[in-house]
C-alpha cells in the first residue's frame, strides 16, 4: 500500500512542477498546483479503472442505449446470418 501512495505522491510531485513551469515560476502558488495536479492524476487513473479490457469483444461491453445480449445470443444469430447467405 505504501508503494502506491509513494508512487502517486511522486506522480502528483511531477506534475505540480510541471503546472509551476508552465506558468512561469509564481511565487505563493503551490497549493493550487499541487491541488491541480492532484485533480489530474486522479482523474487519469479513475479512467483507466474504467477501459475495457481488449481482450473483451465489443459486442458484449454495455453501453447506454444498447440491451445487453447473452454470448448464446450472440452465437445463434451469427449462425443465422451465415445460414440465410447461402
Amino acid at each position: 500500500m505504501d508503494n502506491g501512495r509513494n508512487e502517486r505522491y511522486a506522480r502528483i510531485r511531477a506534475r505540480a512542477g510541471e503546472i509551476w513551469q508552465q506558468e512561469g515560476c509564481p511565487a505563493n502558488q503551490h497549493e493550487r498546483h499541487w491541488l491541480l495536479a492532484m485533480r489530474e492524476i486522479d482523474g487519469e487513473d479513475a479512467a483507466a479503472l474504467y477501459r475495457p479490457s481488449p481482450s473483451v469483444p465489443s459486442a458484449l461491453i454495455r453501453t447506454p442505449g444498447r440491451a445487453r445480449l447473452a454470448p448464446a445470443i450472440l452465437q445463434k444469430s451469427a449462425s443465422r446470418l451465415r445460414s440465410s447467405r447461402l
